[in-house]
């Protein structure tokens, strides 16, 4: 006898640990000692390299902390950072694995403890492009009946990055005196397969807070973008994840004396994978009328990559001033505006999202300059495509603008309009034939007629190997048989016997 073994093969992203850190910053005693009022303290993160070791990768990181402050009663504000390293542990990690690393902060304090130091604490998470295969038996010769399983599979066809600059710009009727906070933002919105590319939209977002005219005033940029990243080897039907973040922002002052053009600009950059999704049908059983045989089966844990989805909605929530404060009179700005997800649910008909929404909010009262931290609670349901409860999912979150106004004298409103992204993959267990291999010969059933009575659950393959006939004999002599069977029905086979005449 002939067994057909070939290897099944899927590829996948998959998380392989996270873990969180706490850094700390030392703000110069120069600096500390006039620091009169903190209205802000923001931090972003951004991961600077990945070494792979055995069970192991080290991220090293930077931090930038966004300290805005009063100063003799002037707004000023200054950055600083703080480089650090973690470590992840996983079997899944090799010194050949491909490895891509994210950061996300997740609080940001300043703190006095002796000293006056900024602390932050960052999640460093790792993904990595697995690639498994396994040796299953595909096929066999028409001596052997198999009963035949289809597994869904995604195959990585092509990875691709891409940079680009992202402008926009604003006039703002008066001479800036000062940049006092610029942050910036991105997320993916949607990523297609072309022929030979990989069409990847979103938006980046900015907050600038700057100082002009002796007032303290914001604004918020959306810009949309849209990159072709060139993969070779990618078609029309394959799925795609992709990846935005911001290397680097800047601004630059131009227009007239009285009449500034503040402009923005971040370096994006792009990373996407392309997966084309496929399925491979091996055997899940087989049996022989005349030989028996030794099949010794095993299990498949694989990883199928379903596909990306975006979401958008608006949150909106109060900051309540408490009553030893003024009364505030004017809004100058929100800062430092984090979108931080607290669990991500996938169901039958959705996916629920569940987060906070945080912010420094900067408003005037009689004395002046002030701020409040405001966090709003949400949990947003949304219809998603190719996802199940079983589904594991990575998540992304930011907010894309934020606006605030005075509800009541002690009362801030804030409404923050939020986007989510979802990469969705299935976590699936199989059983397949590792090996094959053929016995001895079966004895002969020479009566006339077999009877079988089912189990609860079982299928017509039990009958089969159980009467050592073919699957559309026992259905053509059984033609009212319902599958899976309920238990204690009644099969009878009969067969064709030869006999000799002398």
């Amino acid at each position: 006898m002939n067994f057909q073994f070939d290897k099944i093969k899927s590829d996948c992203l998959v998380s392989v640990g996270a873990q969180q850190s706490v850094v700390e910053s030392v703000i110069s005693d120069s600096i500390a000692h006039g620091i009169e009022r903190i209205l802000s303290l923001s931090a972003e993160s951004k991961p600077v390299s990945v070494d792979a070791g055995n069970g192991e990768a080290v991220v090293s990181g930077r931090i930038n902390f966004k300290l805005v402050y009063l100063s003799e009663n002037e707004p000023k504000s200054v950055d600083i950072f703080a480089d650090f390293s973690e470590r992840i542990t996983s079997e899944l990690i090799t010194p050949h694995s491909k490895l891509f690393a994210d950061m996300t902060i997740i609080d940001s304090e300043a703190v006095r403890d002796g000293v006056f130091k900024m602390r932050a604490v960052a999640e460093t998470s790792l993904t990595a492009l697995s690639e498994k295969e396994s040796g299953c038996l595909f096929g066999a010769d028409a001596a052997v009946h198999t009963k035949k399983t289809r597994i869904p599979l995604t195959k990585h066809i092509a990875s691709g990055t891409a940079n680009a600059e992202i402008t926009d710009e604003q006039s703002v009727g008066a001479n800036v005196g000062k940049i006092l906070h610029l942050d910036a933002r991105s997320i993916v919105s949607s990523a297609k397969a072309g022929d030979g590319v990989i069409l990847v939209t979103g938006d980046v977002a900015f907050t600038v807070l700057y100082y002009a005219s002796e007032a303290v005033n914001s604004l918020n940029f959306r810009v949309p973008f849209g990159e072709e990243i060139r993969a070779e080897g990618v078609s029309l039907t394959d799925i795609v994840s992709a990846k935005a973040s911001i290397a680097g922002a800047r601004i630059i002052i131009t227009g007239d004396e009285d009449d500034n053009i503040i402009k923005v600009a971040a370096d994006l950059r792009l990373r996407a994978d392309a997966f084309m999704s496929y399925e491979e049908e091996v055997v899940l059983d087989g049996f022989s009328l005349k030989k028996e045989l030794d099949f010794e089966r095993g299990e498949l844990k694989l990883e199928s990559f379903g596909g990306m989805n975006y979401y958008s909605d608006r949150v909106s929530g109060i900051a309540a001033l408490g009553d030893g404060r003024a009364a505030a009179r004017d809004i100058a700005g929100i800062v430092g505006a984090r979108n931080n997800l607290a669990s991500v649910v996938p169901g039958d008909e959705g996916v629920t999202f569940e987060g906070l929404v945080t912010a420094a909010v900067i408003y005037t009262d009689e004395n002046g300059l002030n701020s409040v931290q405001l966090e709003v609670p949400y949990s947003l349901n949304f219809a998603a495509k190719n996802m199940s409860p079983s589904s594991l999912l990575k998540a992304e979150a930011i907010v894309l603008s934020a606006e605030a106004r005075v509800k009541r004298d002690r009362e801030i409103e804030v409404s923050a309009d939020i986007a989510l992204k979802t990469d969705s993959y299935d976590e699936k267990t199989f059983e397949c034939v590792m090996s094959a291999s053929e016995g001895a010969d079966k004895p002969q059933n020479n009566s006339a007629i077999s009877v079988y009575i089912t189990s609860q659950g079982e299928s017509i393959w039990d009958a089969v190997k159980a009467l050592s006939a073919l699957p559309d004999d026992i259905i053509a002599q059984n033609p009212n048989l319902s599958i899976p069977f309920k238990g204690g029905e009644k099969i009878i086979y009969f067969r064709s016997l030869a006999s000799e005449v002398g």
